[in-house]
């Protein structure tokens, strides 16, 4: 059997066209997603206090900025607080006492006041008083008492704080501002009589408005009353010149302990403060805030306490519902 030789296969070149076209496309497509490295500069100042190889250490330090008291008082049915820089005082509880006169009879009653008694006083502007036997209107009524009680919390009843009066009922400090009990005091004792404090800084207060209206006045147009005012300043250095208010306690028997008014106790507080923050920047300023339910003679009251401690800018504000 005859065998036929078979022919080797033409050998050709392969196509790279087809490659070649698809690189082009790739080429581009892997160039558009690609993410390079980007580099920032951040200049950085270091602190001068400490100083570099390249910079001098500062030897003064920086000044301290000044912080604000952001003095303010808070005053509700339950008490009185006093805030400053964030914090509080613990707040001074109040017992609440009317005293009404009846004209008629030409005498004094007092109400132990609470919850009741203040929501019938709102709601219809009277209460019936026992005692009298009758309906007393608020016009009747001629003062407030706040007394100060000791107690843990809004709810507790707590009972009242006593501190040593003298024989005119009137409430004694330490020269530090300090309530002080009788089982503290000692013959010798220099106190401060709080009343007559109070009448020694009015009557300060009013010789310097006193001498304002002089100086705002022209000599020359107005001498009549240059001389009037002279003489009623004249008048209230006198008066002033006698109102002693550091009291030496001779015998510890001539003081009792009764007590304490919590305005007396606020103002202690407050006296405190503006001794002991002199130089704040804003120590003349303080924020009274109130409920609006308080009574006017309350905030007056307040007023006029802050004004005595040495606190002349004195704003007014509500409590945020």
């Amino acid at each position: 059997m005859a065998f036929r030789e078979r022919k080797k296969p033409k050998e050709e070149e392969m196509n790279l066209v087809p490659m070649m076209n698809l690189m082009t496309v790739l080429i581009p497509f892997l160039l558009s997603i690609t993410a390079f490295a980007k580099i920032a500069v951040i200049e950085i100042a270091l602190p001068k206090a400490r100083g570099s190889q390249t910079q001098t250490q500062q030897k003064k330090k920086p000044e301290k900025k000044e912080e604000k008291l952001n003095l303010s008082i808070l005053m509700s049915d339950q008490g009185m607080t006093i805030g400053a820089k964030g914090g509080f005082l613990p707040t001074v509880f109040t017992r609440e006492q009317w005293k009404f006169k009846d004209e008629v009879a030409s005498k004094y009653y007092t109400v132990e006041v609470d919850t009741n008694v203040l929501k019938e006083m709102r709601e219809d502007r009277a209460i019936m008083v026992a005692a009298a036997g009758k309906t007393m209107t608020i016009h009747e009524r001629q003062d407030i008492i706040l007394l100060a009680t000791d107690k843990e919390s809004p709810t507790d009843i707590g009972a009242l704080v006593k501190t040593v009066h003298n024989a005119g009922n009137e409430m004694l400090v330490r020269m530090d501002y300090s309530p002080v009990l009788k089982s503290q005091l000692n013959s010798g004792d220099s106190l401060i009589n709080l009343s007559n404090y109070v009448r020694f800084k009015k009557a300060l207060a009013a010789m310097d408005k006193l001498q304002k209206e002089v100086d705002g006045i022209d000599g020359v147009a107005q001498p009549k009353f240059k001389a009037d005012k002279q003489k009623e300043f004249n008048d209230l250095v006198k008066a002033k010149n006698k109102i002693r208010y550091i009291e030496i306690v001779a015998s510890t028997a001539a003081y009792v302990e009764l007590p304490a008014s919590a305005f007396d106790i606020l103002m202690t507080r407050l006296l405190k403060v503006r001794r002991d923050f002199e130089g704040t920047p804003d120590i003349d300023e303080i924020i009274i805030t109130c409920e609006d339910q308080i009574v006017y003679d309350k905030i007056v009251a307040l007023i006029d306490i802050s004004r005595i401690a040495g606190f002349s800018k004195i704003m007014l504000a509500k409590f945020r519902a």
